[in-house]
């Protein structure tokens, strides 16, 4: 017991500190007021957060919309252009993606669509299947294809006639298990029988060999979840029933041991970081326990550690698993311990089909009655009317608290281990630590002492005791020159220096105040404007800790002129200066306190602090933040998505407040429901505020981006007056009219005798206003997909519209033109009327209409010359957006091939002196099949500093067909400091590997097994050790690891042993994203 709690405290050490600029709503000081809430009122409000990420049908992967349905049930809703509409209703009617509908139909049944894309479609097997099953969605459910529909059921057929005990099956496991009877047996493709229960042992297995994730990994999920559904004298006469059963009690039986009064898994902070687990924990046990677990504490303090995740997590983007399978875990509770609220769906013969219920009646589970509802609430209220501390306990109380578990840890350690061990040696350390800070705090603190309490040196010396035990745990793990162990010392380093800087100005204000207290009367009205400015100025030494540690950090890694490395001395300055206004705020104060001077609130302090904060808020730091970009189309595009979420936001906030004056209208309203939807506006109106200051801080950096292009245009001119002169003279002379502006060539030369043939002040009156052409484009998008009696109507207006506006010589609307088509790939429509039209904008002189051109074109319907005319354009010297595109378009017109001219192309953009460019080109080439000369060319830039991880990531690590280079390359890469390439590098040798080679890769997965400690890293080389290694290899493989498993068939060459290639994140290059919660890692 006392093991987790320190291990808690630690864990809490290794986390990051909440800085201002992050989302302070929920810290640590409002963890009592949230344990105050009623469990299930607390998974009611997570829920209908979560429920309310709305993914966007335009932009988001079937993958990520199938996820959401698992997690949210039939609850989940989409945007689908301006509308929120129901997510089963639209995922049912037949959408496409990428001009792929989602199902189709087959010899068998239905199936989702087999695409190879990414995170496109399904990732494993039957994926979407479950997510149905979870979803509760019936076997008699349409699914419309493309010309044809298929039902839920049709899906279960296809299901059954390919498994195969070579793929995963975990969410096969759960699909069958769901939707077939328990005893159901059948005949797979190839002939062999198969049964719920053979599928789950082959999940089993998957288990016990090492595969496991974390707390709650998805197999044990998937078995808890299948075992529900099994008759009792199943479960008590199978032997296969009866292991997964002890697999899952040993689990359930953890948990329990776990946990101490009042406790909880992890900490709330590290919940944030470790959702993935959170999430698989508290679905596990949802699906699990028993009906008596369900009424302990532990039990229900990991359900409310799922929802209270996912409420402090309201504002942040998620991974997939940080997100879906908490709410799912939220929603199981929900469907049983109130059951008005969320009925089972019952199919047509009846049987539950709720993923909350069982079809079985032989499990002991039945619907939750009211009866049930009552008693958990009042098993609930127990958990609830727990003794609370009337006090909020400060920071040093809970060190003062852990110090006394670590103590009791440490008898256990050395009892276990023995005083030498180097585990208790590290411990003790820690703690000695934490007792010479707390002494030295206690003795500051006492009557003794004459210092006067300050707020901002007792918050900094908190954080410097934190980050010392920090780096004293890290320091047995990594070494001193391990670079993480290096900016450690810096941060103490300069923490120590701040925490100096603010001593010594504090004893400047002490004696100021002894001389004030001596000859002049008390200023009584500056006392609480004083605690202002203390809060004030720590806030401020906090953030330029920070700042000064990250431009440290940064600087070295990517050179003083790195755009990111002056953005932060900007802040770093604008920082200083607020500090430094605020010790002349109280010199100021001090000089004037004769004439009983009260401050302004507007005083510089405010300004300077003002100007920080502004500073702060572009920090890269967190999903909210804005990040001024150079590139002035990058800077429309991020403006009009700041607009658009401000809009959003600020519509979320009239409806919060729309209920909290309903709720406060009524006679008698509820104090609980008061309070919290008043918690509910004050998120909302914090977000809308936000919003809207990432909006205009994107308008400020669009005006600067302007005004330097209107200088830049001043001096071409000045520079070009005499050819400028010369051609208009010309030009007038033969009767054309003729503006004064002057063009350049892509390579950025000047042309002197090219101007516009229509004078800029007759163009400017034609033009769309930047700011209108998202606005139209999301107009379009949602109007030629209407659904009611005037559809056709409504759609070919639509469709209209995009002709005149891609047939106009107004660049802003050929682009959104063209983008709209791009992304109409599964609207019905007479397609072939744009392809003469789309022709002729791919040969324009303007870079960013040809790339949207080439995508319309690539949704149109293709010729066999159109490889041909992208090579033609791409052969000439391009740049911008249009040779960043240049790998992905080459490859997506060929099937995922990149040869001859295309070869030659991609070359060229590979050996460019930019590293802008060479990173997407790079980006472009994610699982694309291409020769040796491009391969030999990324190994080169694997090479390359600037390129390093980009070359690693998207190409080496995506090819698949992989040449003994870069295989040998790979290898040397497991070698790199930085875990995200030697990690990458384990996951590209999953698959795309030759037979040749196979051995090579299993010696090397055999020798980071040896050399590592890290479990799942380990795991990971085990695997492909079991899959390509040679019976020497496994034999040794099985001595270092004590377990022995069935021989594992080696892969077809080429063929994926690990997960499949993440997604590529923009297919459609400008996509934007709308709480992403994609995650490479999740399942």
């Amino acid at each position: 017991m006392h093991k987790l709690i320190f291990a808690t405290f630690m864990t809490l050490c290794l986390t990051k500190t909440v800085y201002a600029d992050e989302p302070a709503g929920r810290q640590q000081g409002n963890s009592a007021a949230l344990d105050r809430i009623p469990l299930a009122a607390l998974c009611a409000d997570a829920f209908e957060l979560s429920r309310q990420r709305h993914l966007n049908t335009a932009y988001h992967t079937p993958w990520q919309i199938m996820q959401m349905l698992y997690g949210v049930g039939p609850e989940f809703q989409l945007r689908d252009g301006g509308e929120v509409v129901s997510g089963l209703s639209w995922i049912s009617a037949g959408p496409k993606f990428e001009g792929k509908a989602w199902f189709e139909v087959t010899e068998h049944g239905g199936r989702v669509h087999p695409s190879s894309r990414p995170y496109g479609f399904e990732v494993f097997p039957n994926q979407f299947l479950a997510a149905f099953a979870i979803a509760g969605v019936k076997r008699s459910q349409v699914l419309k294809t493309d010309g044809d529909s298929i039902t839920v059921g049709d899906c279960v057929n296809q299901a059954q006639f390919t498994v195969d005990a070579k793929q995963n099956l975990i969410w096969t496991l759960m699909a069958l298990s769901h939707y077939l009877p328990a005893g159901a047996t059948w005949e797979n493709k190839a002939g062999e029988v198969w049964s719920i229960e053979r599928v789950a042992e082959q999940v089993s297995r998957s288990l016990l060999s090492g595969q496991e994730r974390g707390l709650g990994p998805q197999e044990l999920v998937a078995l808890a979840f299948a075992k529900r559904y099994q008759p009792d004298e199943v479960l008590a006469g199978s032997p296969t029933w009866k292991a997964i059963t002890a697999q899952i009690d040993s689990k359930i039986d953890g948990l329990n041991q776990s946990h101490h009064p009042g406790g909880s898994v992890v900490n709330r902070d590290v919940l944030l970081e470790r959702l993935a687990d959170t999430g698989h924990a508290a679905e596990f046990v949802m699906y699990a326990a028993s009906k008596a677990d369900r009424k302990e504490e532990w039990f229900q303090q990991v359900i409310r550690n799922a929802a209270q995740a996912l409420v402090d997590s309201e504002s942040k983007h998620l991974p997939t698993s940080g997100l879906i399978h908490n709410v799912a875990a939220v929603r199981m509770f929900l469907v049983g311990a109130i059951p008005a609220t969320a009925k089972p769906a019952t199919d047509d013969a009846g049987q539950s089909t709720s993923s909350g219920q069982s079809v079985s009646k032989n499990n002991g589970l039945r619907k939750a009655s009211p009866a049930d509802a009552v008693e958990a609430d009042a098993s609930q209220s127990k958990v609830d009317q727990r003794p609370l501390p009337q006090a909020q306990a400060s920071g040093w109380d809970k060190l003062r608290l852990q110090l006394v578990d670590g103590e009791i840890e440490l008898l256990d350690l050395i009892n276990e281990h023995g005083e030498q061990h180097p585990s208790v040696v590290g411990f003790k350390k820690r703690l000695q630590i934490l007792k010479e800070n707390l002494a030295k705090h206690d003795a500051d603190q006492s009557p003794a002492s004459q210092q006067s309490p300050d707020a901002v040196e007792d918050f900094l010396k908190l954080e410097l005791v934190k980050l010392e035990i920090q780096k004293s745990s890290l320091m047995e793990k990594l070494g001193a020159e391990h670079p993480i162990m290096i900016r450690k010392s810096k941060q103490v380093k300069l923490l120590k220096e701040k925490l100096a800087e603010h001593a010594a100005h504090h004893e400047d204000l002490q004696l100021q105040a002894l001389i004030d207290r001596k000859y002049e009367q008390p200023n009584i009205a500056a006392e609480g404007d004083q605690t202002h400015r203390d809060a004030t100025r720590k806030e401020l030494i906090s953030e330029l800790a920070k700042v000064e540690s990250d431009l440290a950090a940064q600087s070295k890694q990517y050179g003083e002129k790195h755009p990111s490395i002056q953005d932060l001395k900007q802040r770093a300055a604008a920082l200083r200066a607020a500090l430094a206004a605020a010790g002349n705020q109280t010199a100021n104060e001090k000089n004037e306190a004769g004439q009983q001077r009260v401050p302004d609130s507007a005083s510089s302090i405010q300004a300077a602090y003002e100007q920080a904060m502004l500073y702060m808020s572009s920090s890269d730091r967190g999903a909210k933040s804005f990040v001024p970009p150079a590139d002035r189309k990058f800077a429309e595009r991020k403006r009009d998505l700041f607009e658009v979420t401000f809009r959003e936001t600020e519509q979320e906030s009239l409806a919060a407040a729309a209920a909290y004056r309903a709720e406060a209208a009524q006679k008698s309203p509820d104090a609980d429901a008061l309070k919290n939807l008043q918690r509910r506006l004050q998120m909302a109106v914090k977000k809308s505020f936000e919003a809207q200051s990432r909006f205009q801080e994107a308008r400020l950096h669009l005006a600067e981006l302007e005004l330097k292009t209107v200088k830049a245009r001043l001096e071409l001119r000045k520079a070009l007056s005499k050819q400028v002169i010369e051609r208009r003279v010309e030009e007038l002379k033969v009767g054309t009219e003729l503006s004064w502006q002057m063009t350049e060539n892509s390579n950025g030369t000047e042309r002197a005798a090219t101007v516009d043939a229509v004078p800029n002040y007759v163009k400017s009156a034609k033009e769309v206003p930047k700011q209108d052409t998202q606005k139209l484009l999301e107009d379009w998008l949602k109007d030629a997909r209407p659904l009611g009696d005037d559809a056709d109507a409504k759609r070919d207006s639509t469709i209209e519209q995009i002709r005149e506006a891609l047939n106009s010589e107004q660049h802003s609307l050929q682009i959104v033109a063209a983008t709209a088509l791009a992304q109409l790939g599964d609207v019905k429509f007479d397609k072939k009327q744009f392809r003469p039209r789309i022709l002729e904008l791919c040969r324009s002189n303007n870079a960013e209409v040809q790339r949207w051109a080439f995508y319309a074109l690539l949704n149109n319907e293709r010729q066999d010359g159109d490889l041909a005319l992208l090579q033609e354009v791409m052969a000439e010297p391009v740049s911008g957006r249009l040779a960043e595109s240049a790998s992905h378009l080459l490859q997506s017109f060929d099937k995922g091939v990149i040869r001859g001219k295309s070869e030659v192309i991609v070359l060229r953009l590979l050996n460019s002196s930019d590293k802008s460019l060479r990173r997407e080109v790079l980006r472009g080439l994610w699982g694309a099949k291409y020769g040796e000369k491009i391969t030999n060319r990324v190994i080169e830039l694997v090479d390359n500093k600037e390129s390093h991880h980009d070359a690693i990531y998207y190409a080496l690590s995506t090819s698949p067909e992989k040449t003994p280079a870069a295989i040998d390359k790979l290898i040397e890469v497991l070698s790199d400091p930085d875990w995200n390439n030697w990690g990458r590098a384990i996951w590209g040798m999953g698959y795309g590997v030759p037979e040749d080679q196979q051995t090579k890769v299993a010696a090397a997965m055999l020798q980071m097994y040896e050399l590592r400690s890290d479990p799942k890293t380990r795991g990971k080389c085990e695997r492909l050790v079991r899959v390509y290694g040679d019976a020497k290899q496994i034999k040794k493989l099985e001595t270092l690891t004590g377990n022995s498993t069935s021989a594992v068939n080696k892969p077809k060459e080429g063929a994926a042993t690990t997960e499949p290639q993440p997604d590529q994140k923009d297919k459609l290059p400008d996509e934007k994203v709308e709480n992403q919660v994609i995650d490479e890692s999740d399942s």
